[in-house]
């Protein structure tokens, strides 16, 4: 049986973590589409908070009982857990870090894998690249945010990344060989599933007159959500809303709409809306403002103290916070995003999306590429980017309050929105990730039954070995090894 091992620095449970959320999506399709893959994901437990709705609701309380080394089964994925007194493995203690480090050769030993997958430039990965290949195992790289000029990919074998940005920016053309497999933001809409649908009937047709494709078919059923899920008339809807509320995501910039939409008649009707994601996140991002005139030191009271927050509902988070998001969307006119910091993901961009709402973003090169046109997209000044604990200028707030008044009253088209999902493709992503590891699985013994892997991982492998015990055994003699066979 193929055998992966996936090494993550940080629990790929951690829903309020982006980049966890996308890794996780990829661990399951991958189980998924390769049944017979036994995978085990090796992850410290370490999150991002420490609020018990941030952890994966499937496995929340096994997480949340963790008192040691843990098993943790999920989808069929192997989750090995390792428990960590930090809450940030660059913040371990240097001898925890070395405890940690140091389990990596026995256990590529005890679980003997076919391929090694990392997705992080930390200390954790960059040794584990380096044990696998001194191993002689197979590796691969997923490149699904930005990295460090330090980094260099002299021990994978393979990229796998989600972005053409990220590939245009961070891998040389030709070196190490590099896959596109898509984005992986799932999107579960009415929208998307119509169209998702219609996917499926053509599978079916396909599956009747091709019984060869029907592994693959069988993955596109089973990403289905409630197709029958019902579309809310978007002329009824008045909700405007901001998802997980920090000063990166632009809270400052949302407050400002909310503040002037006495001003403007499209806005006065509306509601709006901040969506938590954990307990009392609203409360302390908006404590973190202060006015140009403070530093962060002097800042006493918030910038907002005095703005009437009663128009204003803040929804805690839910058990499930995903479907918390769905029940959300379900209803909202316009959704603002103004993401601050460099944004790989868009997952409430694309579940928004999915329902119908207008989004409202920044003008990011990966944004662009995921939503298309499907977003607006405002430019930040730097200035913004530089003083986030500062309410953002007149001039830059006003840009987002036009924008949101404009796309009130556009015209409503879900055409658009039905075209986008007809190019879009979640099970895609999912085909070629399977198809891109699966050269690096094929590459290896496990399914070759007639290679044995006993203390050495192929028999190629222990050709090699011998070949070169060989060499300097003639060596050691005066000989080389040309002329031994010479003498035969």
């Amino acid at each position: 049986m193929p055998q992966l091992l996936w090494i993550s620095p940080f629990s790929l449970h951690d829903r309020a973590l982006a980049p966890a959320r996308q890794l996780l999506q990829m661990v399951r399709a991958l189980k998924m589409m390769q049944p017979q893959l036994q995978i085990s994901v090796l992850c410290p437990t370490i999150f991002s908070s420490t609020d018990p709705h941030a952890i994966d609701l499937s496995v929340r309380q096994e997480v949340l009982q963790i008192q040691g080394n843990t098993i943790i089964l999920d989808h069929g994925v192997q989750f090995l857990y390792m428990k960590t007194h930090s809450s940030d493995f660059g913040a371990m203690a240097t001898i925890e870090q070395r405890n940690f480090v140091n389990e990596l050769v026995p256990l590529f030993h005890s679980l003997k894998p076919d391929v090694v997958v990392v997705h992080n430039c930390d200390l954790l990965s960059l040794c584990a690249l380096n044990q696998a290949k001194l191993c002689g195992l197979s590796t691969a790289f997923i490149l699904h945010d930005f990295i460090p000029s330090y980094f260099h990919f002299a021990d994978v074998d393979l990229i796998l990344s989600t972005s053409q940005v990220l590939t245009q920016a961070f891998v040389l053309e030709g070196y190490p060989p590099t896959a596109e497999i898509g984005s992986f933001m799932p999107a579960t809409g009415p929208l998307n599933q119509s169209a998702l649908a219609n996917k499926v009937k053509a599978a079916q047709a396909a599956r009747e007159a091709a019984s060869a494709s029907t592994g693959a078919l069988q993955g596109m059923d089973a990403t289905r959500h409630n197709i029958n899920e019902k579309l809310m008339p978007i002329a009824q809807r008045r909700k405007i809303m901001l998802v997980n509320p920090s000063l990166e995501n632009g809270l400052g910039l949302f407050l400002y709409v909310y503040a002037h939409r006495a001003e403007h008649p499209e806005l006065s009707s509306a509601e709006f809306v901040v969506l938590e994601q954990e307990p009392d996140q609203f409360k302390k991002a908006l404590k973190q403002y202060h006015t140009a005139a403070q530093s962060d030191a002097q800042a006493t009271a918030s910038a907002y103290a005095d703005l009437d927050l009663s128009g204003l509902r803040v929804q805690a988070p839910y058990d499930d916070v995903e479907n918390q998001l769905r029940h959300e969307l379900r209803s909202c006119r316009v959704l603002v995003m103004p993401n601050l910091s460099a944004t790989v993901t868009c997952y409430e961009h694309m579940q928004a999306i999915s329902y119908g709402v207008k989004v409202i973003t920044t003008e990011q090169p990966t944004l662009q590429e995921f939503l298309g046109n499907m977003a607006t997209y405002i430019d930040v000044d730097q200035d913004v980017v530089d003083n986030l604990a500062t309410p953002p200028s007149e001039k830059e707030s006003q840009k987002w309050l036009q924008a949101v008044v404009d796309a009130l009253n556009a015209p409503i088209e879900l055409e658009p929105f039905k075209d986008f999902f007809k190019d879009y493709s979640y099970e895609a992503c999912m085909l070629r990730l399977s198809l891109s590891l699966k050269m690096l699985l094929d590459r290896s013994a496990s399914n070759n039954p007639q290679l044995l892997r006993k203390c050495v991982f192929s028999l190629r492998r222990a050709i090699e070995q011998q070949a070169n015990s060989a060499a300097l055994q003639a060596v050691a003699q005066g000989l080389s090894p040309q002329s031994g066979a010479k003498s035969e």
